[in-house]
């Protein structure tokens, strides 16, 4: 009997699905919000009705078991619901400052969080259930629960090339709090502390984020990591920060009796920006004061556990500015963090444990897992594409000639499109889904954020170089397969690709080698040979506040409605001309 575990991360923000099959291999993996095409698929079921239908048919066999696994604990989501039934009211109250508040400076609906996240947990995996006995005539269906931080540290701790490591979950909120801390040896997770109040960097983050005019619901965390090198330390901030957080041994606590809610009153009426730079000046401070909290936390988990391997997950850790200076600042030698470290990788983990119940897990399969794990673009969408179109220079090129074409035309300035096989599983674009530049022209970061993604004119660009020339750009080079982390350029390089180096002279990099995306590679190697320089100047296919594009469709509206020059879906190439 064929079996299939099902892993859907069931937070109300950021859903996935993962299809994993008896032996071990995970089919498909990809975040809602790409089919959907919309910004982080906020209160939206994971298994959407007719995708979940689409991805079984294309995934999976009738007459098969399936387990459906879901990424809190039943313990959890049981009392979740139950409490906030007990408390439904009709009345709309307005939260001003609560002490244990959320990042938010002004909450409308008390209950907003609370509400959407039970709208998602009373009908978990309805959508699959129901597909399955429509379509499949399943012989069993079950359903199985699992502690949200344990399924961030599966994911991490299973896809990691550690044998044995110290696992660090740091989340905006767990089932208990915000970290989460565990040993990894030889395939068995086992926790070692679990923190039990709700004492979060990640929602003072957020509310930083808040802060500054950005919103964090949109994930505009990122915009913060942008600007900080731009600014200054504001000490008054800083002290004040101070007085809300700090580590107890290998957790983090409420710093002042004068309460964090009062001092997040204080944040937001005394220290509101009126100009780009005192704006800045917040992005650098919350900043600094992330890293300096969390580098203390991680010496402090090093010290009590003497593991030389780091596995680093949850939602913070996203901060890649950050990341970059984890093991020049604490004891670890070795660093992994997974392609998807916030909640929609924990459908990843959820999946894994499930299947380790019933099978001796193949581990070997899952070291420094690829992240190419989402759609292809429909190639009979394509081939229809191809026939009807009616513009010109849209023709199909053999791999020999294209690679070449596409890095000759890159050094020449054109703006590239490239969409390769299938999607990256996590928030990064790593080659498959990528808009393209060359990063010798030190204009190029102003036009591509003014005519492409219309953003902020700070925000940095990637660069994507291949492996083995690392170390000569970067000081202290480690690889880098999923653009987790910055590393500081070296000045003699700064000047050869001026736009993808940052005001503060890094760049979040991504480490490019043959065995890891093999297109990908060539295509930096034909620039390489074109050009003396093995980098690419790398973003994600989108624009601000827009998923990563999904469909054929998708790349095509966004491809004649800002400043691109090239498209290349495969081997297909759609040129624009001043004719259309």
């Amino acid at each position: 009997m064929k079996k299939y575990y099902i892993g859907i991360a069931c937070t109300f923000h950021d859903p996935s699905i993962v299809i994993i099959d008896m032996d071990g291999e995970i089919l498909f993996a990809e975040a809602s919000e790409r089919y959907l095409q919309n910004k982080r698929a906020f209160v939206s079921p994971a298994d959407d009705m007719f995708r979940i239908t689409y991805l079984l048919k294309k995934y999976c066999s009738s007459n098969a078991s399936y387990t459906l696994c879901f990424t809190w604990s039943k313990t959890y989501i049981d009392q979740f619901v139950n409490s906030n039934e007990s408390n439904q009211s009709d009345e709309i109250k307005p939260l001003q400052y609560p002490d244990i508040s959320g990042p938010f400076e002004n909450l409308t609906t008390y209950n907003w969080s609370n509400e959407t996240e039970q709208a998602i947990f009373a009908n978990l995996g309805t959508n699959t259930v129901r597909a399955l006995r429509e379509d499949f005539s399943p012989i069993e269906i079950k359903k199985e629960y699992f502690d949200h931080h344990l399924c961030h540290a599966a994911y991490a701790c299973y896809s990691s090339p550690f044998d044995s490591g110290i696992c660090v979950i740091l989340d905006g909120i767990g089932e208990n709090g915000p970290i989460s801390i565990y040993r990894y040896e030889n395939g068995q997770i086992s926790l070692l502390d679990d923190q039990k109040s709700s004492a979060s960097i990640g929602f003072l983050y957020s509310s930083i984020t808040q802060l500054c005019g950005y919103n964090a619901l949109k994930g505009e965390e990122w915009k913060i990591m942008g600007l900080a090198p731009y600014g200054k330390l504001n000490r008054e901030l800083y002290l004040l920060l101070e007085q809300m957080l700090s580590v107890d041994n290998c957790v983090l606590k409420y710093s002042s009796s004068t309460g964090y809610g009062k001092c997040l009153k204080e944040m937001f009426e005394k220290h509101k920006p009126n100009t780009e730079s005192e704006i800045a000046d917040i992005a650098f401070t919350g900043q600094k004061f992330f890293s300096e909290l969390v580098t203390t936390l991680l010496n402090n988990v090093y010290t009590h556990n003497k593991s030389e391997n780091l596995i680093y997950s949850g939602g913070c850790a996203l901060n890649s500015s950050f990341n970059g200076t984890i093991l020049k600042n604490t004891g670890f030698k070795s660093l992994h963090i997974p392609s998807a470290p916030g909640d929609d990788g924990n459908a990843i983990g959820a999946a894994l444990l499930s299947y380790k119940q019933d099978y001796s897990l193949p581990i070997a399969k899952y070291k420094m897992l690829t992240p190419y794990l989402g759609s292809s673009i429909n190639k009979k969408t394509v081939e229809s594409f191809l026939k009807h179109i009616k513009l010109e220079n849209v023709r199909e090129l053999s791999d020999d000639k294209l690679f070449s074409y596409v890095a000759e035309k890159l050094a020449e300035g054109k703006l590239v499109s490239w969409i390769q096989g299938r999607a990256e599983f996590g928030p990064r674009a790593l080659g498959n889904r990528s808009i393209l530049a060359d990063p010798r022209d030190i204009e190029m970061k102003d036009k591509i954020n003014s005519v492409v993604k219309y953003r902020e004119g700070y925000r940095p660009f990637a660069p994507a170089i291949l492996n083995d020339f690392g170390n000569t750009y970067f000081h202290d080079y480690r690889e880098s397969r999923y653009m987790e982390l910055t590393g500081k350029f070296k000045m003699e390089q700064t000047k050869k690709v001026p736009a993808v180096v940052h005001i503060n002279h890094t760049g979040r990099y991504q480490s490019v080698k043959e065995e890891w995306n093999e297109r990908f590679y060539k295509l930096i190697k034909a620039f390489y040979d074109n050009t003396n320089v093995p980098v690419l100047l790398n973003t994600s296919c989108n624009v601000m506040g827009k998923p990563m594009v999904h469909s054929l469709e998708d790349a095509l509206g966004m491809f004649f409605t800002n400043g691109l020059d090239i498209l290349v879906i495969d081997n297909v190439i759609v040129e624009k001309s001043e004719s259309n």
